[in-house]
């Protein structure tokens, strides 16, 4: 049983439960950008034959293998995804077992899933590195686990399945000793780092300016061991809370008054007929003067009451 734990994990099985400081987490983002390269060295001059070869007795071939880091690791970068865009997301697990033994993980070729793999990782890398302190005190709840995951951890976790599994791969190939730490550098000259997240380490070429110093925030303090761990409804309820929250409905803008509707435009007056002849100012004299004695006749008084009537 012991030596097939050791063929199972040749490098240990992944600790749950650690701490991890700013400079763990780095390293382990390094660990997962450099994978595809050195999975691709791995399996470079492997024969149709070799990649059916297994690591152990009753475990996946290294085609089986490079599928299945395929599966893991579009799931570990969509779960990461959900943790930053969504309040403690419960994750959907899935049988890697089975997914294993589908076609296209048990018989296609492993150069759809290293050119998947490439092309994800830098997607991925993108992603963690822009993450900030706060972004790394999220986690997501896994259900199998009944606990939650934090950031950090997953990050460490996903660095060991990179190691892990190119272990096995050296294994089956005639024990070949796991891939070196010593690949390219995960920023290539040129290409310069973000200043606004903390897992993009500054170097002597590239300084941190003053802004870059003043806006650090101070590491999170290690999670206590002796603080009572969540029951799986306490996990639940909070992680219900911290939904509703975010999708509460945001309270309606009060509406603005009606315009007051415009008055009714004024006919305009119709224009004068220019066949029509002028008058002359005598005759215009005359017009005003009869108006004028139409408006100043006095009316006649009417009869006063008849008190008999």
């Amino acid at each position: 049983m012991k030596n097939l734990d050791k063929l199972r994990y040749p490098i240990g099985q992944f600790e749950y439960g650690k701490s991890y400081s700013l400079t763990d987490t780095r390293q382990n983002i390094k660990t997962i950008a450099r994978f595809p390269k050195n999975l691709k060295k791995a399996i470079k001059k492997l024969s149709n034959s070799m990649l059916e070869k297994v690591y152990r007795p009753g475990g996946w071939t290294v085609r089986q293998v490079v599928h299945h880091l395929a599966d893991s690791h579009m799931n570990a970068y969509i779960r990461m995804k959900l943790t930053i865009t969504e309040p403690t997301p419960i994750i959907k697990p899935y049988e890697e077992a089975l997914w294993a033994e589908t076609v296209d993980g048990k018989l296609s070729s492993v150069k759809a899933s290293i050119q998947l793999l490439s092309a994800l990782h830098k997607r991925w890398i993108k992603f963690l590195e822009s993450l900030s302190e706060d972004d790394l005190e999220r986690g997501y709840y896994h259900p199998v686990r009944q606990n939650i995951v934090m950031l950090p951890e997953a990050i460490a976790l996903y660095a060991w399945h990179c190691k892990h599994h190119l272990a096995h791969i050296g294994l089956a190939t005639q024990g070949q000793q796991p891939m070196s730490e010593k690949e390219p550098a995960l920023v290539r000259r040129g290409r310069p780092k973000s200043a606004s997240s903390p897992l993009t380490k500054t170097t002597d070429a590239q300084p941190a300016t003053a802004k870059t110093k003043a806006a650090a925030k101070p590491k999170a303090a290690p999670a206590d061991p002796n603080k009572p761990k969540l029951t799986r409804a306490e996990i639940l309820a909070k992680a219900r809370a911290a939904r509703s929250v975010n999708t509460a409905p945001k309270k309606p803008a009060e509406a603005k008054p009606a315009a007051k509707p415009k008055a009714a435009a004024k006919p305009k007056a119709a224009p004068a007929d220019p066949n029509k002849p002028k008058l002359t100012r005598a005759e215009i004299m005359a017009k005003a003067r009869a108006a004028r004695s139409v408006n100043t006749t006095p009316k006649p008084k009417a009869a006063p009451a008849d008190p008999n009537k």
